[in-house]
């Protein structure tokens, strides 16, 4: 299909597999040397239980084309084939039916004038009894119909029982009135022609004979009903006429609202006059005790010795008690509290009256206050009452005519309340009638509206019945010569949009869930350290120390230029190449590197650190000799071990051949260590090609020991899980990861080489 597989050979011929390259003690790394690192210590680099997810980008899953392409095809192949051997094309046959306003032509002079009232709901109810049930079943009925292919045939449906043929008749049956016609469409949709026109005809016929069956009967059933509508209505009417007489006659007039508002305006005019009469006792009353009071000042001044300056001063409420506007403000006040204190018990404390009456209280009040204020003033001025202060003096010899005029007034409003109750009565009354009447009335106003409409109807249905037929059919059915409606073209289009969308959302869901590195976005969004550069794949059989060409070396350049400029201008360096996983061209990386930094003129010296599975000397073409690991058991001396290349300032110590007492535990007893420092004193650059840091122990502890690290990735081989185990392996060592480096992926051959205009292209040794 042309995607990435995992079991494709080794890019840039990095490692081999481990069946063709012999080990010196076995093929497998060895669990053991696993190395646990605290929780502590990978809490500072990340969880790698939850790598970052790769993006999914049009160009991610376009890169699966060919699934795309393969599903969109398989599913397709089985849609489009479906959808015409089960969809059928569906056939419509029209019939027309006139149904026409028939009243019209004997009211009116022209049929043109107006439509006949409610019009349109009979031709509605027509489109009803058209898909009733009565008239479907007689044409299930018919001979025709039941020789027909529609009749006979079984429709099966996926889900649920199959529905019955008047069912089935319903939901192909379509009646719909033409907008400002007298004209219905009658129109069947099957699966042949001929049913489709056999069914149409059917509906019509039965229709027209099913109307022609029950016009008569519903006529006169209807006319019988509003006969006997009418006389009901009759009879209420001239019951109603007779109670109003009867009221009226009562009142002796037949306006009764003019007489209630006369009543109510005498029984106004008594109760203005009852609180005239009130306050008028009142001030009696008052003056009476005015006199008691001035009678009990005299006895007492009578006893009590004159005062040098005068005569004794009089109370507060004394002086106010001889000002008649005095007096006529407290009135006026008391009776506005005892008005509200009545709607309080009538109204409640809520109702809007309430607040209306308490202002009204308030405002009395002011006035009476603002009199009292005056009288003070006026006593303070003078220093003794004046006799102008009231308005109207009293002497004693007035007791005997204020009492008779007490007595009088008292009787006055006994009579007036006596009156005032008659009035009363007399109002109600009169109000209970008028009500009635207003009632009588409006009931006889809609007995004569409905009356009105009962003899309307009555006059239209004679005529109706005068008249011709109103129903007929104006065409038959005609068999269709092409379908009305054929889904199988859009469901076709719909099967290629549905493959398609399932072919990219199999891609989709791939690139998804897809954990392997595939983009250099991937591995920035993994590993968070500088990114030096990608290198393409190398051709399987070539010598990676001649037969690389330009694309790969100007690639090696720039990962060369990048790790420069990660070390600073410090020249001594010893830099560790470890992998993710195994497989992913960290060897070849070491050697690419070593050739570019020994053509830039640094002594460089190349170490095959990996001592379990050795491969530079077999890529190299190199003769199996004692190497790295017989100089860490002091077999040989250094200068037995290392190599010199055909490329000057570069040297290759290899794995060589693992003496029998060689341990892996000599990379951490010292002895590494001052080779390392040998080394850095005498070469400019020191690669070690270490085994992959998350298998084993052996790339953790040179890690410890050097002055940085390589992590080498492999696209569409190396996981983001691996990468993010590998890089917080390198940081728990406390190595400085000088970068990353892809090997593979996309756009990897887009670098090359180009000559200026004029020189012809040539690859330089470095």
């Amino acid at each position: 299909m042309g995607e990435p597989n995992d079991n494709i050979p080794s890019p840039i011929g990095d490692d081999r597999p481990s069946e063709l390259i012999p080990a010196p003690h076995d093929t497998t790394y060895e669990p053991e040397l696993f190395v646990d690192i605290p929780e502590a210590q990978l809490g500072a680099v990340g969880h790698v239980d939850s790598p970052p997810r790769a993006s999914v980008s049009p160009l991610r899953v376009f890169r699966y084309k060919w699934s795309i392409l393969l599903v969109t095809v398989l599913v397709a192949a089985a849609g489009i084939p479906s959808v015409w051997l089960l969809v059928k094309p569906r056939y419509k046959a029209r019939a027309v039916v006139r149904v026409s306003p028939v009243v019209s032509r004997i009211v009116f002079r022209t049929e043109s004038n107006a439509m006949v009232p409610l019009y349109q709901s009979f031709l509605n109810t027509q489109v009803s009894i058209i898909r009733s049930s009565r008239v479907l079943q007689r044409v299930l009925d018919r001979t025709d119909v039941k020789q027909s292919k529609w009749f006979n045939e079984d429709e099966k449906t996926l889900f649920g029982p199959a529905p019955g043929r008047l069912e089935r008749l319903g939901e192909a049956l379509s009646v719909m009135p033409r907008r400002k016609t007298e004209l219905i469409d009658v129109s069947v949709m099957t699966r042949g022609a001929g049913a489709a026109k056999v069914l149409v005809d059917a509906v019509v016929d039965e229709y027209i004979r099913h109307t022609a069956e029950t016009v008569n009967e519903s006529e006169i059933e209807r006319l019988a009903t509003l006969r006997q509508e009418r006389d009901r209505l009759e009879i209420e009417l001239r019951a109603l006429r007779d109670r109003k007489f009867v009221l009226a006659k009562g009142l002796r007039t037949n306006m009764p609202d003019e007489l209630w508002a006369q009543r109510s305006a005498h029984l106004n005019v008594l109760q203005n006059k009852r609180v005239s009469l009130f306050r008028e006792l009142a001030l009696v009353r008052f003056d009476l005790e005015a006199l008691d009071r001035r009678s009990a000042a005299d006895a007492d001044s009578e006893v009590d010795e004159v005062a040098p300056d005068g005569p004794p001063e009089l109370g507060a409420k004394q002086r106010y008690a001889l000002d008649t506007e005095w007096r006529m403000r407290s009135l006026d006040e008391q009776e506005a509290v005892h008005a509200l204190d009545m709607a309080r018990q009538q109204l409640g404390e809520r109702h809007p009256r309430i607040a209306q009456l308490g202002s009204e209280v308030d405002h009395a009040g002011s006035l009476r206050l603002q009199r009292e204020q005056q009288l003070d003033s006026q006593y303070e001025t003078s220093g003794v009452v004046n006799a102008t202060v009231s308005n109207r003096a009293v002497s004693v010899s007035d007791r005997p005519n204020l009492e008779r005029q007490a007595a009088r007034l008292a009787r006055e409003i006994e009579l007036v309340d006596e009156e005032i109750d008659q009035q009363i009565a007399a109002v109600a009354s009169v109000g209970d009638i008028a009500k009635e009447i207003a009632d009588s009335s409006e009931q006889i106003s809609q007995r004569r509206a409905l009356y009105d409409q009962v003899v309307g109807r009555l006059k239209e249905l004679t005529l109706e019945g005068k008249a011709p037929a109103r129903i007929s059919i104006a065409a038959k059915g005609i068999a269709p010569s092409r379908p009305a409606r054929d889904r199988r073209i859009v469901l076709t289009f719909v099967v290629l949009f549905g493959a398609l969308a399932s072919g990219i959302g199999l891609a989709y869901g791939r690139v998804a869930l897809d954990s392997r590195i595939r983009e250099v976005s991937d591995v920035c969004g993994s590993v968070h350290r500088p990114f030096l550069g990608q290198l393409p794949p190398l051709p399987v059989g070539q010598q990676i120390m001649s037969d690389c060409g330009p694309v790969i070396m100007e690639n090696v350049r720039i990962v060369r230029t990048a790790l420069l400029e990660r070390l600073g201008r410090q020249d001594h360096r010893v830099i560790l190449v470890t992998s993710a996983s195994v497989g992913a061209g960290k060897t070849t990386v070491s050697v690419l590197l070593a050739r570019s930094l020994a053509h830039l003129g640094k002594k460089t010296l190349l170490v095959e650190a990996d001592l379990r599975r050795p491969s530079l000397s077999q890529q190299l073409e190199m003769a199996t000799t004692p190497g790295l690991a017989a100089l860490l058991t002091g077999s040989v001396d250094e200068k037995s071990v290392i190599m010199p290349t055909d490329l000057d300032r570069l040297d290759i110590i290899p794995a060589g051949v693992v003496p029998d007492r060689f341990s892996t535990e000599m990379l951490a007893n010292g002895v590494f260590s001052a080779c390392l420092r040998r080394w850095r004193d005498e070469y400019d650059y020191v690669l070690l090609d270490s085994p992959p840091i998350p298998i084993v122990a052996d790339a953790r502890i040179m890690a410890s020991q050097v002055d940085g690290s390589l992590l080498v990735l492999r696209s569409a081989h190396c996981r983001r899980t691996e990468a993010v185990q590998a890089y917080m392996n390198l940081m728990a060592a406390g190595s400085s990861v000088l970068g990353t480096i892809l090997v593979g992926g996309s756009g990897a051959d887009r670098y090359g080489y180009y000559a200026y205009e004029g020189e012809t292209p040539s690859l330089s040794a470095g």
